[in-house]
């Protein structure tokens, strides 16, 4: 769960960005929790478990493109303009 609302928070943030550094800025989170989580799994753990957080970060990025403020409106905008 924390990981999609990761990936909530980074497209708010990439979002309200305005450069192209501070939309890069905007996945250093992503890219801190990934490297501990990296760490942590090559200390103590084993399994498959990083590609259910990879993927929760996706769904919440994605997520939040969809019910942020006009998300939806562009969504649609974009698939009546092909």
């Amino acid at each position: 769960m924390v990981f999609g609302l990761v990936g909530a928070l980074t497209w708010w943030r990439w979002q309200s960005a305005g450069d192209a550094a501070g939309r890069r800025r905007a996945f250093a989170l992503i890219g801190v929790l990934l490297a501990a989580r990296l760490g942590f799994g090559l200390l103590a753990e084993t399994g498959q478990g990083w590609v259910a957080e990879i993927a929760a970060f996706g769904f919440g990025f994605a997520l939040a493109a969809l019910v942020g403020p006009g998300g939806w409106a562009q969504v649609r905008a974009r698939l009546r303009h092909r």
